[in-house]
């Protein structure tokens, strides 16, 4: 209301011309296109800050989700190994008398405890990453623009109410996770369970059951393709047919071996998001709105379709082995006795494989985009500059700056172009849109210019838009500065020297802008231009006309923004501190473009190593996961390691067995995670607009190969030497 009555008086003082007004009511809308309204400029830019912090947050969800997909992953293997061990056990306690849902009880109230303990114990490290987080951030912010790193960390908080849903969230993940685990593992026959003997090969009926369930998923997957073009939904259009494939494996199961229905099914789901033009450079969904979701199913799609194709194919993976133990009597035994556990094992194994390459495949995709952008760093600085090299700006308007530059001894020999605009404010409404843009800043330079100082006809900004009149930007431009004309462009910029880049919106191409201003004498005029084009203009956002219009509709004879072009072989550095000083009395600011685009590239950066940094966290809950399972494997086994001892295997045959067989586990997992986020690499590299050129960093490929399997290698090396050590005898007699 305070702000309401504020715009009334406002209104008064002012005296906007009809129809363009503060908004002085709740209920109507205004057309705040004055020179101060309490609430516009303000609110567009707070409303815009949020809208980027939600999208920040969005991505941060969907980076934790990754981390959240491999800690259930790994509940679950953890239960069925609990499961495997007291099989025995639970037989027995079925045998006399207890009931399926008990022993389910029995495993969910234990998992609850774990559960419980492990919720509240992630919600005080959640905080403490939390801080690391947002300390980097404003470390990263401060270092470039004039943002203090204490004020960044002023706005750290957190609330009882957000602690609860943290704790609750992870409390209920784990619950269902454990429940549904519990419920699978109760169905067991009592008979075979107290005998510890294998459970025997699905029988038709459950195939049967497969064969509907594939014909509901492949009905689900053409309604959901169907739905997605009315809905322009990129994520539907693309996950409608995978849900089509794999429905399609299911229905084969029933006809065919597994191995051929799954491994069918895990190529063609590699091939349909492997291929750029079938997935995320998909045509169809180039006009289509989507966010790092799709990145995140895409990548949970891939991963498991590689695990089809390669769990059901271990026998011929393996064989590519032989040659490191044929003839070697030693190694083919260890060799032998280490591939064959992970085989017979196959859900547990992929599940500790998934682990590794879903963290892997968005670690991998993160460094080639850091990669990429550094190597077309000189590219991006060529493109984006416009084909300039400093921007000046002075305190007060000048009507000649070109030859006063030019004039200047210290200058003259440095610089090869000046192009001096004139420029002033005006209110612009977008009339075909009926949104208000309030205050913009409207350019002209002079379309008579000769040689490298017009900018109209030397100047690289991309056209990112423009009506369907011209085919080329050279029409544009050659409509615009056309004697009379009352065409401009509108260029956007995402260059924000005092903060992170940020997003405006922008008139269509074609849309008839209505423009307000003030002569010299106080008189308001008021005219129509009509958009003929979008221009990327990335360190200016208003709109680009010709001197002539400015000087004939509203009086402008003079302005503070200049583009500067220096001589070849000259420091653009050196000559931005050159006029600085000489031109001091004007107040002259300079902006030296290279640096600024540099700066940016760095900032990028930055945050990709913080999301890399916040990723790692999925790594260390696979390589837990690795370490773990590793543990009970030994206690799980002990009794074949007795045999294995008892039939002549040294303790160096066991250490390296057990090395093998976790080494093997690991690097599948790795090398599946790094090959498709190179896959997705080489897609991001080569989709429109993307300005990136695809390039292999294998430096960064081979400290991720080696960090990931060294830990991995460190973290089982503990069990697999407990195991070499266990005596024949002992291990024979165990019972745990």
């Amino acid at each position: 209301m305070v702000g309401l009555a504020a715009n009334q008086t406002l209104n008064g003082l002012q005296s906007p011309p009809p129809g363009y007004a503060c908004k002085e009511s709740a209920t109507v809308p205004g057309n705040s296109t004055t020179i101060l309204c309490a609430y516009g400029a303000k609110l567009t830019t707070v409303n815009g800050a949020t809208e980027g912090a939600k999208q920040l947050s969005n991505l941060f969800v969907v980076l934790s989700t990754i981390t959240i997909i491999a800690g259930v992953v790994l509940i679950i293997n953890m239960f069925i190994m609990l499961a495997e061990e007291r099989k025995s056990e639970m037989g027995m306690g079925r045998a006399v008398g207890m009931k399926r849902s008990q022993l389910t009880k029995l495993f969910l109230y234990e998992g609850s405890l774990y559960a419980a303990g492990a919720a509240l114990l992630g919600v005080f490290v959640g905080i403490g990453i939390a801080y690391a987080i947002l300390y980097a951030f404003g470390t990263i912010l401060s270092s470039v623009f004039p943002v203090s790193l204490a004020v960044v960390l002023d706005s750290f908080t957190y609330s009882p109410t957000s602690l609860f849903t943290a704790f609750a969230t992870g409390l209920l993940i784990t619950y269902f996770t454990i429940f549904f685990t519990s419920w699978r593992v109760s169905k067991l026959n009592i008979i075979r369970a107290i005998r510890n003997i294998p459970e025997p090969p699905r029988g038709i009926r459950t195939y049967t059951v497969l064969l509907g369930v594939g014909i509901f998923t492949m009905a689900i997957g053409v309604l959901v393709y169907m739905a997605a073009g009315p809905a322009k939904s990129a994520l539907e259009t693309l996950i409608g047919p995978t849900l089509v494939i794999f429905g399609t494996g299911l229905v084969l199961s029933r006809f065919v071996k597994n191995r051929i229905a799954f491994t069918g099914t895990g190529i063609a789901i590699l091939l349909q998001w492997g291929i750029p033009s079938l997935s995320w450079n998909n045509p169809s969904i180039q006009s289509y709105t989507y966010g790092p979701e799709l990145f995140l199913t895409g990548g949970l799609v891939m991963v498991l379709g590689a695990i089809m194709a390669v769990m059901y194919n271990t026998a011929s993976i393996n064989r590519l082995f032989r040659p490191l133990y044929n003839g070697r009597r030693g190694m083919t035994v260890v060799f032998k006795t280490a591939l064959s556990y992970p085989s017979n094992r196959r859900f547990r194994t992929a599940a500790t494989v998934a682990m590794f390459a879903l963290v892997l495949f968005t670690v991998v995709t993160i460094a080639f985009l850091a990669s990429m952008q550094t190597a077309a760093l000189d590219k991006y600085v060529k493109e984006n500059s416009g084909g300039y090299d400093i921007i000046t700006d002075t305190t007060l308007p000048i009507s000649d700056l070109a030859s006063r530059v030019l004039s200047d001894p210290n200058l003259a020999s440095k610089v090869s172009a000046v192009l001096p605009f004139n420029d002033t404010g005006l209110l612009v409404k977008d009339v075909t849109m009926q949104h208000d843009f309030g205050q913009q800043i409207a350019i002209g330079a002079d379309p008579n210019a000769v040689g490298a100082a017009n900018f109209y006809t030397t100047n690289t900004f991309k056209m990112q838009n423009m009506t369907s009149d011209y085919k080329t930007t050279a029409d544009v431009w050659n409509a615009v500065t056309r004697a009379g004309s009352s065409k401009v462009v509108w260029s956007f910029g995402f260059v924000n020297v005092r903060g992170p880049p940020r997003a405006e919106m922008t008139p269509n191409a074609g849309d008839t802008l209505q423009i307000i201003g003030q002569l010299p004498n106080g008189t308001v005029v008021s005219r129509q231009v009509t958009v003929v084009g979008i221009m990327n203009g990335v360190f200016f956002t208003g709109i680009v006309t010709t001197n002539q219009l400015l000087r004939d509709s509203f009086g402008v004879v003079a302005g503070s923004l200049g583009f500067v072009k220096v001589a070849g072989g000259v420091d653009p550095t050196v000559v931005s501190n050159d006029l600085k000083h000489d031109f001091a009395r004007l107040g002259m600011q300079t902006t030296v473009i290279a640096v600024v685009l540099g700066q940016f590239i760095q900032v990028g950066q930055s945050f990709l190593g913080i999301f890399e940094g916040f990723l790692a966290l999925g790594l260390v809950v696979g390589i837990a996961g690795l370490g773990i399972i590793a543990i009970r494997s030994v206690a799980e086994r002990r009794k074949e390691i007795g045999i294995l001892r008892a039939i002549g295997f040294r303790r160096r045959m066991i250490l390296a067995s057990f090395l093998l067989e976790n080494s093997y586990v690991a690097l599948l997992g790795i090398m599946i995670g790094v090959v498709l986020g190179v896959d997705l690499g080489y897609a991001i590299a080569t989709s429109p607009n993307s300005g990136l050129t695809f390039a292999i960093p294998w430096l960064s490929l081979a400290e991720i190969i080696l960090f990931a399997y060294g830990l991995a290698l460190l973290t089982t090396l503990s069990s697999a030497r407990r195991a070499a050590k266990i005596p024949p005898a002992e291990a024979l007699r165990y019972a745990e």
